[in-house]
């Protein structure tokens, strides 16, 4: 039975995006292959079966001290592994072992972290400081899990999965085994000494017309916090681990609107902020370039953002500002943005006032990222900062967007760029320098910014990754893929995608209470996003903006 580790096809999918997380220096090509080492070592079988004398085929994935993918590699039938190219620094390994199940009695091996743990956040971290390094690992015997999956509705070429999330100490989750189903019925091994839900879902892309079934975690829960935990022993065969899926459909379908895009601003932050937020960040309902940076930050301050004209502030804001009772209020943009008279009405509702402007769009974007900058936790063992930098095209808005919400969540600042530019201008340049970051995100395609700025931004000896997609869809599901844990129980955001203001209140909304925002066309929801839906625990799915803006058929989950 084909069995895949869920690391490994995760290092698979994303092979297109990490390629360049390592940075390159700007020293010659020769140089700074000097400057990278290895990792060697031997895998052992210690299991019953394997008695410490067998070397095994281990898959070994190693992560650098952001969690980023590194390096990959196998070990060869003795057990023996070189992995090469990497850079001084602190990393965490991981080992895995799968197969075929080689009979019934067949429970394989666990895979484990360096150190002996089946627990990521207790993997053991190794250093390189100038010189190769070796890790060896023994390999324990894992659990088994036999189980019947049964469906109330046929899809053609649909198939099912089981997935175990562990649950480390620290009470964070990691993905720990799976297996396909097959014929009705599945055989997992490898299982660790763990305590971890079992999850049972499928996967589509994109065949079988895109049908999906509802994700179930055992025994018949919708979501991950009502799931009964198991916690096998090495060698224990486990059977009776069965469910039943059912066609998928979100669990609930909320709104939150209003009778324009100012009462829906209102609306949207009075779903969640109290009275007494620190701040408020007020942008140009009529224009989006100076407030696409403003979501992200908000969320970072614990404010919402809201929407004026240039000119007045409508009724419905000025009543959510006297609700709110900010502490101190920001506004995005120059008087072109939101007038001197504007200004003076809304320094009415708060102890202190301060306007973000700047000569462009750009500038703005500067300012309000040296704004969050000291509200994003510094890494508390090596005091590093830990700012995500995503840039986004300044000419348009649906990158932005999408890269709003993720940011926000993600100790992150939406960075605006001229995507035709093939280098960073010296003030963007001055403004990295500063943030000190260790990774940055390109977002949006070729069209969106030219890969030559890829090349700029590596030059700075930063990691860097791109975020693409043929549409603003596409770039919005694998936003939504990279950056929230698979299977994790939540609800997801919608809002138009081919207006702003929505979308630009929601980034904040998004931020802080950690949820997923996509971006959707006005009468249908795209096939990978609710693929990532379906695989984000069935979740709520609530919906910013009325009918106008998303029709009945995102109302029904109505696949492009």
């Amino acid at each position: 039975m084909a069995r895949i580790r869920s690391t490994i096809t995760a290092t698979i999918a994303m092979a297109g995006l990490v390629a360049g997380s390592i940075a390159i220096s700007t020293a010659s090509a020769a140089a700074a292959e000097t400057e990278t080492h290895a990792i060697s070592g031997h895998v052992s079988n210690l299991s019953p079966a394997g008695q410490n004398s067998f070397g095994v085929q281990a898959q070994i994935t190693v992560y650098d001290e952001h969690g980023y993918y590194a390096q990959f590699g196998t070990a060869d039938w003795k057990g023996d592994y070189r992995l090469e190219g990497l850079k001084d620094g602190d990393y965490r390994i991981h080992f895995s072992e799968y197969h075929s199940p080689y009979s019934v009695d067949d429970v394989g091996l666990a895979p484990t972290w360096w150190g002996d743990t089946p627990f990521r956040s207790e993997a053991k971290v190794l250093t390189i400081d100038g010189a190769d390094m070796v890790a060896n690992v023994g390999m324990i015997a894992g659990a088994s899990i036999k189980g019947v999956v049964e469906t109330t509705a046929y899809f053609n070429n649909n198939v099912q999965q089981v997935v175990t999330f562990i649950r480390n100490p620290d009470g964070t989750w990691e993905e720990g085994t799976w297996a396909t189903v097959t014929g009705g019925s599945y055989f997992m091994i490898g299982v660790p000494d763990a305590p971890q839900a079992l999850l049972f879902s499928d996967y589509t892309n994109d065949i079988g017309g895109g049908q999906m079934y509802s994700p179930q975690y055992w025994p018949n829960q919708p979501t991950r916090s009502t799931a009964t935990l198991i916690q096998p022993s090495p060698g224990d065969q486990l059977t009776g681990y069965s469910t039943t899926l059912f066609p998928w459909a979100a669990r609930t379908v909320q709104r939150i609107s209003g009778a324009d895009r100012f009462e829906a601003s209102a609306n949207i932050s009075a779903s969640h902020f109290k009275a007494g937020v620190p701040a408020v960040f007020i942008a140009d309902g009529t224009n989006y370039p100076d407030a696409l940076s403003a979501g992200p930050v908000a969320a970072h301050l614990g404010g919402p953002v809201l929407l004026v004209t240039p000119g007045s502030v409508p009724a419905t804001i000025a009543s959510e500002l006297v609700r709110l009772k900010p502490q101190k209020i920001y506004v995005v943009g120059g008087p072109n943005s939101v007038s001197s008279e504007t200004y003076s009405r809304l320094a009415q509702f708060a102890p202190e006032i301060e306007r973000i402007g700047g000569a462009d769009r750009y500038e703005v974007s500067r300012k309000l990222a040296r704004l969050a900058a000291p509200t994003i936790t510094p890494d508390p063992t090596t005091g590093e900062s830990r700012i995500r930098v995503f840039f986004a095209d300044g000419r348009g808005f649906a990158d932005a967007l999408s890269a709003g919400s993720a940011a926000a969540s993600n100790g992150g600042v939406v960075v605006l760029v001229n995507g035709a530019n093939t280098r960073l201008d010296a003030p963007t340049r001055a403004l990295l320098q500063q943030l000190d970051s260790q990774s940055a995100w390109v977002i949006g395609g070729p069209n969106s910014i030219l890969p030559a700025l890829d090349d700029d931004i590596r030059s700075l000896d930063m990691g860097l990754n791109r975020i693409s997609g043929a549409t603003r869809y596409d770039v919005s599901a694998e936003l939504g893929d990279y950056f929230v844990d698979r299977g994790e129980d939540q609800n997801v955001f919608l809002a138009l995608g081919t207006n702003f203001p929505d979308a630009l209140s929601g980034a904040a909304l998004a931020g802080v209470t950690r949820t997923v925002l996509f971006i959707t066309p006005s009468e249908c929801v795209p096939g990978r996003i609710l693929a990532r839906m379906q695989t984000s625990g069935t979740p709520n799915a609530i919906l910013l903006g009325g009918p106008n803006s998303l029709g009945t058929g995102v109302e029904q989950m109505r696949r492009c």
